[in-house]
């Protein structure tokens, strides 16, 4: 029950975000496309959507020898569904969903070829779908969960750089991220490397709202 509660917090907070009245920006959503790897060693595939609700953000003018470029500071309130699998070799199988939300910040600087950084910190629930893999020789603590179905609470920190060539920003940006899973009275960790693809037209349903700017 309590599970059920959390995930009806997390879209509750989603959907009171979406609806408010605030001022719309074009989507700034993105789909992730990343290799996992649970315990960075056992591989897997990961496809999830990058969607920052709310943004607040703050500009400046920064005087330089060269004529002074704008920094800006963004700081998102984000969320990231997602949906993968993996697999440990003669141990066992999983494919899992994870709905996850949290903090994102921003920094970045309108000059050629500067990039823009971002840094990720959440949370949520992991569902995972196990099976047994090969013979199980290699039996972990999860061997015996083939065919279960567990809730995992989990976290997360991500590092993602954002190009951009003149004013231009490119639409892909790379990413790495750390995650930890906690089941079994034990802890699982994971590694995320890859791509979120961003400006889809398929996307522009999921605008972001500002909820704060300051020049």
């Amino acid at each position: 029950m309590k599970r059920f509660w959390l995930i009806l917090f997390l879209f509750g907070i989603n959907a009171g975000l979406l609806f408010g009245q605030r001022t719309m920006l074009p989507s700034n959503a993105g789909i992730t496309i990343s290799y996992f790897g649970d315990a960075v060693v056992h591989p897997g595939f990961n496809i999830g959507l990058d969607y920052p609700i709310l943004i607040w953000e703050n500009r400046r003018e920064v005087p330089t020898k060269n004529g002074g470029y704008n920094r800006t500071r963004s700081t998102q309130l984000i969320t990231q569904p997602s949906l993968g699998f993996y697999t440990a070799s003669n141990d066992h199988n999983a494919v899992f969903f994870r709905l996850e939300a949290g903090y994102r910040n921003i920094h970045h600087r309108s000059t050629f070829g500067r990039t823009a950084i971002r840094l990720d910190v959440t949370g949520g629930a992991a569902f995972m779908l196990y099976s047994t893999a090969g013979d199980g020789s290699q039996a972990s603590d999860r061997t015996e969960l083939g065919g279960s179905v567990r809730t995992l609470p989990v976290v997360a920190l991500a590092l993602a750089q954002d190009y951009k060539i003149s004013a231009y920003m490119l639409p892909v940006s790379f990413f790495a991220r750390g995650s930890m899973m906690f089941g079994n009275s034990n802890l699982y960790p994971g590694l995320e490397v890859g791509l979120i693809f961003r400006g889809l037209p398929m996307l522009d349903i999921l605008p972001s709202k500002v909820a704060w700017t300051r020049n």
